[in-house]
């Protein structure tokens, strides 16, 4: 074989001891959520745990996005370079296959094969989240879950160097109330919703990650106002997307669209004539104070020739409301004018 592990050295992850015990037990978790997946019940509590329906193990990636906020917003200009790696740090998926399956013949030469082999027919590429001690796994990721299982021995593969926004950058915000989520705040600017509170914080405090509560920090909008943004946008719930930009809430952007002034109302008279596209069809209106009319002159006919009581007050009522029908038209297209 070519490019084999001759002179490539066991990747040093440069945290200190309790971030690499974080790490691992995060890594830890993950192995045996893929040990169990695609067994019904275990399948469905993982599903809840990640909210997302699958029928086979989460990739790495997907898994710690949901536990680290702002996983991937910093940008890394790092080389890809050859290391070999510990599987116990490795986010892999066990999604076609797990290592029991793999026939007893042939584990001694996977084994050797995964440990020395950098050729790219069987490439391994992990990202390395450098300071937080912790990888994910592209290809190669089921070879993490198989070399766990066979003695830990260091996996070869190709590392991309990822970068992650230092511990005094951030800031946790604990919930005042039980019901409310966990925020995490950074720069003092953007802000994120903890999907996995607990096991977030549990990491994150070891990276050196400090807590708060919302009235301990300073130059803040109100909570109330920062929850509602939060409610609104969806925020709280898992997206459907990888960009950091669409899980974060921007503060300088909320203050700026709540201080924006709003215009001052001002009273206007309206009457349905200054309606678009209201038609008035004349003729069709004139039917009803010409009916009234008709029926005032047949009153006072009938007054005339049979000089009954009470006939001449109709026909003098009917003649008034036949008039306040014509010349209300008139009138409402008068007071648009006077109001225009």
């Amino acid at each position: 074989m070519s490019e084999m592990a001759d002179k490539v050295e066991v990747l040093s992850l440069e945290v200190s001891d309790r971030m690499m015990g974080a790490s691992r037990a995060l890594c830890s978790i993950k192995f045996s959520m893929d040990m169990s997946s695609r067994y019904y019940f275990e399948q469905e509590y993982q599903n809840d745990w990640m909210d997302s329906g699958g029928t086979c193990a989460f990739w790495g990636h997907s898994f710690l996005r949901i536990v680290v906020p702002f996983l991937d917003w910093e940008e890394s200009q790092s080389a890809r370079f050859k290391a070999l790696v510990d599987p116990r740090y490795v986010l892999g998926a066990s999604i076609k296959g797990k290592p029991q399956h793999v026939p007893e013949e042939e584990i001694a030469d996977r084994i050797e094969s995964y440990s020395t082999n950098f050729t790219w027919s069987n490439k391994a590429l992990y990202t390395w989240y450098k300071p937080l001690g912790i990888l994910t796994a592209h290809e190669g990721k089921h070879r993490v879950a198989f070399m766990r299982t066979h003695g830990n021995k260091p996996i070869a593969a190709w590392v991309d160097e990822q970068n992650y926004p230092a511990a005094k950058r951030i800031q946790l915000i604990e919930p005042a109330r039980r019901q409310d989520e966990w925020l995490a705040l950074l720069d003092g600017r953007y802000l994120q919703v903890l999907q996995r509170p607990y096991t977030s914080v549990a990491l994150l405090r070891e990276y050196g990650v400090e807590s708060f509560r919302w009235h301990q920090l300073k130059d803040l909008p109100p909570e109330d106002l920062v929850r509602d943004a939060v409610y609104q946008r969806r925020l709280h719930k898992i997206q459907e997307t990888i960009r950091e930009a669409d899980r974060t809430l921007d503060l300088l952007e909320l203050v700026a669209v709540v201080s924006a002034p709003v215009p001052e109302s001002k009273s206007v008279r309206l009457n349905l004539l200054m309606l678009d596209n209201l038609r008035f069809e004349a003729l069709r209106y004139a039917r009803w104070p010409g009916s009234l009319l008709a029926l005032s002159l047949a009153a006072k006919l009938v007054d005339g020739v049979f000089e009954l009581s009470g006939v001449d007050e109709v026909a003098n009522g009917l003649f008034c409301a036949a008039s306040a029908m014509a010349f209300a038209p008139m009138l409402m297209e008068w007071r648009r004018r006077k109001s225009t």
